[in-house]
């Protein structure tokens, strides 16, 4: 929930190097690009904020060592440095300790150091803390911090876990898009076993969730319940209730809505692999300018079949809806489909196809994308995207890479 490094956030590279050293009890991470477009993201309680930056100079590095008997401990640092003033430096210290053969502690330690450009990437009159969401050049620090207990037996996991994310939060090198919350997590769950039959494993999951701001009100609580059943076939299903008591959004606040959710994967063989889920309940209309609950409804399904050892087609189409309570018009209604396919000419030298179709915004994605892996160390891509939009049902091309 930190989200301290997000790859993607490195947009448009001039450049981009990185170097990996993998030691029998330790590894380093250096990487180094320079970003023609860097996107600019500010965390905050309800909402975040998104601009368009322009060029900058991006560094990660990452330590982490072993120190036996699965415990390991970690240090990062990322700085991103934009071009024409201001700055967001992040330092970081995780790890996890194996406390016995049942009970592991695990902590992440953010600090970030951060000046702002003094540019128009981003327009609002909204504040954090004490600072103006406005790029106006202000200098400010803040702290990111999670600590998680897990006893973990044959039968029972008991996981206690903290979050500490103040209001002056932020990763410049990551997607934190939540902060100024103060975020308890309670969870118990139970397994039971069979050897033989149709059923082999039986879960049943509690979750309890506890948000505050930094003003100590009230944001979230709510409540998680999971029944899971793995049966034969390499084959699970599970049924997920997910209860909310309050929300405090924008000021406002939710009382008492939930959501039903069934889920179903399947991997019978090395041909067919499929998942699919079925939600239906109540929810929020975050998107909407004047947001109330809503009936929501979402399918998600993806089949992956593998037709020989060259060849292999995934296809997979996600279906959401939130519907006005009081009368037949919806907040938001739409689906995206896409069609992965690859061939492998041989083992080292493959091509893989990707069709994208977004319904909310009428976009036409396609990726096609060459692979030469000439020895196991060694990779080489040649690729491209082309994004279309839909005009008068015309797709035209809006952009290509």
């Amino acid at each position: 929930d930190l989200q301290p490094f997000y790859s993607r956030s490195i947009n448009d590279p001039i450049y981009a190097l990185k170097m990996l050293n993998q030691g029998k009890n330790s590894s380093i991470l250096f990487l180094s690009s320079i970003d023609r477009n860097s996107p600019y993201l500010i965390a905050g309680n309800d909402k975040s904020y998104f601009g368009e930056g322009g060029k900058s100079l991006v560094n990660i590095f990452r330590y982490q060592h072993l120190l036996g008997n699965g415990s390991k401990i970690g240090i990062m640092s990322s700085s991103r440095v934009y071009n024409g003033g201001g700055y967001g430096n992040l330092f970081g210290l995780d790890g996890l300790i194996q406390i016995s053969n049942t009970l592991r502690f695990a902590f992440d330690i953010l600090k970030n150091f951060n000046r702002e450009p003094n540019r128009d990437w981003i327009e609002s009159d909204d504040y954090f803390g004490e600072n103006t969401v406005k790029l106006d050049g202000e200098k400010f620090r803040g702290n990111g911090i999670s600590l998680a207990l897990t006893r973990r037996t044959e039968n029972w996991t008991t996981y206690i876990a903290y979050k500490h994310i103040d209001p002056n939060y932020r990763a410049d090198v990551g997607f934190a898009v939540k902060n100024d919350r103060k975020w308890i997590t309670l969870l118990q769950s139970h397994n039971k076993f069979w050897n033989e039959g149709f059923l082999k494993k039986m879960t049943f999951l509690v979750k309890k969730d506890i948000l505050y701001d930094f003003n100590n009100n009230l944001d979230v609580m709510s409540l998680d319940a999971i029944l899971n059943a793995d049966i034969i076939g390499n084959t699970s299903i599970s049924y997920i209730y997910d209860f909310d008591f309050t929300t405090d959004y924008l000021g406002k606040e939710y009382k008492n809505y939930g959501t039903s959710r069934i889920n179903f994967s399947s991997n019978p063989n090395e041909i067919l692999s499929i998942t699919s889920n079925f939600g239906i309940g109540r929810d929020i209309a975050f998107n909407s300018d004047n947001p109330e609950i809503g009936k929501e409804l979402n399918f998600f399904s993806r089949i992956r079949i593998q037709i020989n050892n060259s060849f292999s087609i995934a296809n997979s189409i996600d279906f959401s809806r939130l519907k006005y309570m009081d009368k037949n018009e919806f907040y938001y209604n739409g689906f995206i489909y896409r069609a992965d396919s690859k061939y492998q000419f041989t083992n080292s030298l493959g091509i893989r196809l990707v069709i994208e179709l977004n319904d909310f915004n009428d976009y036409l994605f396609i990726q096609p994308l060459f692979e030469w892996t000439p020895n196991p160390f060694t990779i080489f891509y040649i690729g491209g995207n082309q994004n279309l939009i839909n005009n008068n049902k015309n797709y035209l091309v809006d952009n290509s890479q």
